[in-house]
């Protein structure tokens, strides 16, 4: 799943570099429609890392920390294991979108409100690398 969101993500850098140099720009005035696009897409791609990261460390948690009891529940519930970061970040990259959009920031689309990104982005990371730090102390 982190693979494939990462491949995804620079997939989406490559498109919007390839078109940046072939001298076009994609911005919210003259490409409305590829700047939203291709904003959702690196907003959707970013936080999904993330979830990727306390997804894999969850159930390392649940692997190590609880000596495997549960390796059959993870096993059979792969499936919503695979579907809960891509929810939460197809959910977090479609409320941007219809709050407050994407815009021009360089060579691709994504926050052009340092707030929103702030709110969207930065504290949601941080609040999961203090919960992974936490998960993985625990385990030693």
């Amino acid at each position: 799943g982190l693979a494939t969101s990462d491949m995804l993500l620079s997939l989406n850098f490559l498109f919007s570099t390839a078109f940046q140099m072939s001298g076009r720009v994609i911005n919210q005035q003259d490409h409305p429609k590829l700047c939203s696009t291709s904003g959702f897409l690196t907003q959707l791609f970013v936080v999904q890392t993330d979830y990727w990261a306390l997804t894999i460390a969850i159930n390392t948690w649940i692997m190590v920390g609880w000596g495997g009891k549960y390796a059959k529940f993870i096993r059979d519930s792969v499936g919503v294991i695979w579907a809960i970061p891509w929810l939460l970040s197809i959910t977090c990259a479609s409320v941007s979108l219809a709050l407050v959009g994407y815009g021009d920031v360089g060579a691709w689309c994504w926050f052009q409100n340092d707030g929103m990104s702030l709110f969207i982005n930065y504290i949601p990371r941080w609040t999961i690398v203090f919960v992974i730090m936490t998960i993985y102390i625990s385990l030693f």
